[in-house]
């Protein structure tokens, strides 16, 4: 269970990474993708491949947006391998090298992801060693060694070890370190009190880090405290997601799961709304409002929101899907 919960990790991690890990030599097609205008994103490369065939950002570039547009995760982590060998000096083609080999691992079954988690702990400190404020890297190696059993490598003492050297670099990352710790330690407590020291940041690197990895490590905590009927616990989280991030849709989301609990379901549906009006993105909201209005009987409502989720999410092997599309079918009756 622990490599899967390792590689579970690491996929929502490379989901969230936002633009700022990208190459920027290249600032036209980085904006394309940034913008999530992908086609022309993929022609200006192909145009600029033929006059520059070796160049290792075009194949960078081509992998996330295999990763991003298709979830071609084979063909984007052969091209963030060609970047590598072509430029052995990127620090962030390593990081995304190790982050979609997470995800190609789970296909994999467990065999599969005990084959590539050492791959994944090399490419990460390979990260780390060319560029070491590399932030994300150590984010995910802390992570790698919290959740990973010493078979594939993965040692808390070397996490805690880690945390506590970047202590004498920045105390603030260094405490948003120690959270991941506390938080796979289950040590709710601690991994409250450092939630709670952490400041947030000012560069764009640890922005990242803090707003997109926390806050999913927040979702991924409110989902399991909530699977172990932990309300009061989950309550806290929510509360303090609201209150840190109030323009993340995470909280309201975990607010709404709350009151879904208590079947409360006008006031879950008015949380789940309010995230969707914070990110119009956010797939696990119209998941919940599909569910919560099939629990109130209005089988329109639920199956427009299960369709919309549908369309949004990318990962079609994910449980929700299945349990959308099941719902669906049977609401459809």
């Amino acid at each position: 269970m622990k490599y899967i919960s390792f590689l579970c990790f690491l996929m929502l991690q490379a989901s969230l990474f936002k633009i700022s890990n990208f190459a920027q030599n290249l600032p036209d097609i980085n904006l394309l993708i940034k913008e999530k205008k992908y086609p022309e994103a993929e022609k200006m490369i192909a145009k600029r491949m033929v006059e520059e065939t070796n160049r290792d950002s075009l194949f960078f570039y081509k992998g996330v947006i295999f990763y991003l547009k298709d979830s071609n995760f084979e063909e984007a982590v052969t091209c963030f391998e060609k970047s590598i060998d072509l430029n052995p000096k990127n620090s962030n083609y390593y990081l995304w090298h190790a982050k979609t080999l997470g995800k190609i691992a789970k296909k994999g079954g467990i065999f599969g992801q005990v084959n590539t988690a050492g791959k994944v702990k090399k490419s990460l400190e390979k990260a780390i060693e060319l560029d070491d404020k590399n932030f994300e890297a150590f984010y995910l190696l802390v992570a790698f060694h919290m959740v990973a059993p010493g078979i594939a490598g993965g040692d808390q003492e070397v996490a805690t070890k880690i945390a506590r050297e970047y202590e004498k670099f920045d105390i603030n990352r260094a405490n948003i370190l120690w959270a991941v710790i506390y938080k796979r330690q289950r040590s709710l407590d601690d991994y409250l009190e450092f939630f709670g020291k952490i400041q947030p940041p000012e560069d764009e690197i640890s922005k990242t880090v803090y707003r997109d990895s926390f806050l999913n490590d927040l979702f991924d905590e409110i989902v399991y405290l909530l699977s172990k009927n932990n309300v009061e616990n989950a309550s806290k989280l929510v509360s303090m997601c609201i209150k840190k991030f109030p323009n993340s849709p995470i909280g309201y989301w975990g607010y709404g799961r709350i009151l879904v609990e208590e079947k409360k379901y006008d006031e879950a549906i008015a949380n789940f709304e309010k995230a969707i009006s914070v990110d119009d993105n956010f797939k696990s909201a119209y998941y919940r409002l599909g569910v919560t209005y099939q629990l109130k009987g209005e089988r329109e409502k639920a199956v427009s929101y299960l369709t919309k989720f549908l369309t949004l999410e990318s990962d079609k092997g994910a449980g929700t899907v299945k349990d959308a599309e099941k719902r669906i079918e049977q609401l459809k009756k």
